[in-house]
């Protein structure tokens, strides 16, 4: 199965496919983190086939649900946190947790994020330099 793009969704995709070039997330923030985990989610769903996404329950969670979703964890000011992401698909919740996190007055000391995804090409926006370059958060 062919997919087509849009010719409106071409340049988002070339950019898409350069590298952004985040060395940390503490470079960027955190608002920007979770716009650009919903470009990449906005291109991983024009990439993938239809009949895959539905096989695969895989619906590539929006920002606005994510934030919502990241509004709904509590004692956000506790020096530590861990967070399992069971079908963390592209990081959806990831990154609204994250941002979430960042915005408590009370600073996180330490961050421990545990994402399972099964599916090879979207484990692959996983290991995008927004997530694997986490140490500066």
């Amino acid at each position: 199965m062919t997919a087509i793009v849009p010719s409106s969704s071409r340049g988002l995709i070339e950019s898409h496919n350069s590298s952004l070039g985040f060395t940390s997330l503490a470079e960027i923030s955190s608002g920007n983190l979770l716009a650009q985990v919903d470009l990449h989610r906005t291109v991983a769903s024009l990439k993938l086939r239809q009949d895959k996404k539905a096989s695969m329950g895989q619906f590539l969670t929006p920002a606005s649900v994510a934030q919502l979703m990241a509004g709904m964890f509590n004692r956000l000011d506790l020096p530590e946190i861990s967070l399992l992401d069971a079908g963390a698909g592209i990081g959806s919740l990831l990154a609204a947790f994250v941002a979430k996190v960042c915005q408590q007055p009370q600073h996180t000391s330490s961050l421990r994020v545990v994402a399972y995804e099964i599916d090879p090409f979207l484990i692959g926006y996983l290991h995008h330099p927004h997530f694997s370059q986490a140490s500066g958060v």
